[in-house]
């Protein structure tokens, strides 16, 4: 996602790429991530407690990725961004 953001137009505001970014990248990583879980599904069903386990972990790691990736990181990014303009403002 950060590659796209970095790539946008420089005359868009900060929220504008956001959206753009979120709007470009939400279908190819929601759907690779649901193909994960899909694929882990059946370990977490299996009787096996090893495999069992192993299928929860991942499945609970794709949806936190997934939760980070269209909050934390859009987050961060629009902090970091508007505190390196708020500080060039300061600086002319």
């Amino acid at each position: 996602m950060l590659p796209c953001l970095l790539q946008l137009e420089k005359g868009q505001s900060i929220k504008d790429a956001l959206w753009q970014s979120v709007e470009l990248r939400f279908r190819p990583i929601l759907m690779t991530s649901i193909a994960v879980v899909a694929g882990a599904l059946p370990q977490v069903f299996d009787p096996s407690v090893t495999k069992a386990s192993m299928g929860g972990v991942i499945i609970g790691g794709m949806m936190a990725s997934v939760i980070f990736t269209f909050t934390l990181i859009p987050l961060v990014f629009y902090f970091v961004e508007s505190g390196r303009n708020f500080l060039s403002s300061l600086k002319s």
